[in-house]
C-alpha cells in the first residue's frame, strides 16, 4: 500500500512489519512481506527470517517455517554464511515442537543446534527442552 502512495519502505520498515507478524502469529502476511522484500530487492537478514519463522510457527504453518529454516541452513552450508540459523532460529523451532508435545523433534533440533550448527545452547533453549519433559 505504501508503494501505491509513492512511499518506498526500507528494510527497517519491512522488519517492523515482520516483527508485528511474529507477535500476532500472522504467518501468511509474514510470507507475503518476505516475498515483497525479494521482489523489491530489499536486503533480508536473519532477524527478518526469524520473525517470519516465528510467525509461521505461531500460526501453525510448520511446513513453511521449516522451509525458511532449510533456506537458512542451505545458505550456511553452501552460501556465504551471512544468512545462517542462529540460536534464536533454533529455539523458535524448538518452541514450536515443544508446544505440540513433540519431544523427539524438540530434542533433535536441540542436538542439531549443538552438534551440526555448533551453536551453544543458552538458558532459554535448555528451558524449552526441559519443558518438553515436564508433565
Amino acid at each position: 500500500e505504501m508503494r501505491s502512495d509513492g512511499q518506498f519502505p526500507d528494510a527497517v520498515s519491512y522488519k517492523a512489519v515482520l516483527f508485528a507478524c511474529a507477535k500476532v502469529g500472522d504467518g501468511y502476511k509474514a510470507l507475503d512481506v518476505l516475498d515483497e522484500m525479494l521482489e523489491y530487492h530489499i536486503p533480508i537478514d536473519v532477524d527478518a527470517y526469524n520473525s517470519a519463522l516465528k510467525a509461521c510457527c505461531v500460526s501453525g504453518l510448520i511446513e513453511k517455517a521449516l522451509g525458511l529454516f532449510a533456506h537458512l541452513s542451505e545458505n550456511r552450508n553452501h552460501g556465504d554464511g551471512s544468512l545462517s540459523p542462529t540460536r534464536e532460529t533454533m529455539t523458535i523451532v524448538m518452541q514450536y515442537y515443544a508446544s505440540q508435545g513433540d519431544i523427539e523433534s524438540t530434542e533433535a533440533m536441540f542436538n542439531l543446534m549443538i552438534d551440526q550448527h555448533q551453536i551453544a545452547a543458552d538458558a532459554r533453549a535448555y528451558m524449552v527442552l526441559t519443558r518438553t519433559h515436564t508433565p
